[in-house]
């Protein structure tokens, strides 16, 4: 039963990573500005976390272990309504792991430091001091 709610957090906490990934990290800009000027749909479905996460949460809701259904083929009513249950679930639990680290990073306060290269006079290069800002999601 333990190994089952590890898989379910490990699961949920891959849903959220994933999903942040694709909505907020700044290697995918490039590729939700280009989809976005593609189509107006795709667009806001990648600028919506919440949306993003209803799809990021299909392919591991196929894999998961089944939690309120017992069934003996991948053909049946019985697989479908699990699989739409997990699917739900875990887009849900992974939009409230969201919120809650959201929230939680709100109250601690989250500095991180960029730093400048500027060439020297000698071609050598330094590092300035900070001139970061705190991070809030």
């Amino acid at each position: 039963m333990i190994n089952l709610i590890l898989i379910w957090v490990m699961i949920i906490l891959c849903i959220e990573a994933i999903t942040e990934l694709i909505v907020d990290a700044d290697i995918f800009f490039n590729v939700r500005d280009w989809l976005s000027q593609k189509s107006n749909f795709l667009g806001k479905l990648l600028n919506c976390g919440y949306c993003v996460s209803v799809w990021v949460s299909f392919p591991f809701a196929l894999v998961a272990p089944g939690i309120i259904f017992k069934y003996d083929t991948l053909i049946s009513i019985i697989f479908l309504m699990d699989l739409l249950v997990k699917w739900m679930i875990l887009h849900r639990l992974s939009n409230l792991v969201h919120e809650l680290i959201v929230r939680l990073l709100q109250r601690i306060p989250f500095t991180f430091v960029i730093h400048k290269i500027e060439p020297e006079d000698n071609n050598e290069f330094k590092r300035s001091k900070r001139v970061g800002t705190s991070h809030s999601h």
